[in-house]
């Protein structure tokens, strides 16, 4: 057993012992100037603590901001690839509602829509099932 592994060992036998200790044992062993020197260490340690997990956090926020990937939309809108949709399928283009649409459309043409919705959420209400 080398030197560093003695030392390890001797570390968790005092540890050991202090935490068998009851409180009392502890107050008779320990003098009221020891324990506030220790509080101060303790409060020191904790500040010390939660500098290093502040800079643990932004050192991730950043790894995190240099990793995420940057998706550019086409210059001529976001709303172009919608409309080549629409124009290639009929069937979603009829199921989009208005507002998917623009309103540019009649709102007869979705009433069909808009009643099946309807129907559906009152078989929902009554097989008591939430939306």
């Amino acid at each position: 057993m080398n030197d560093k592994d003695k030392l390890a060992a001797l570390d968790g036998l005092v540890l050991a012992d202090i935490l068998a200790m009851t409180a009392d044992e502890l107050r008779q062993a320990i003098a009221d100037d020891e324990v506030e020197v220790f509080r101060r260490a303790l409060e020191a340690a904790e500040a010390v603590a939660g500098k290093q997990r502040l800079a643990q956090a932004k050192a991730d926020l950043a790894a995190y901001r240099t990793g995420a990937k940057v998706v550019p939309m086409p210059s001529r809108g976001a709303g172009s690839g919608l409309s080549a949709l629409r124009r290639r399928d009929p069937e979603l283009d009829r199921k989009l509602t208005m507002a998917a649409r623009n309103g540019k459309r009649d709102v007869e043409a979705d009433a069909a829509g808009v009643d099946e919705d309807l129907a559906e959420l009152e078989e929902w209400s009554k097989d008591g099932e939430d939306p």
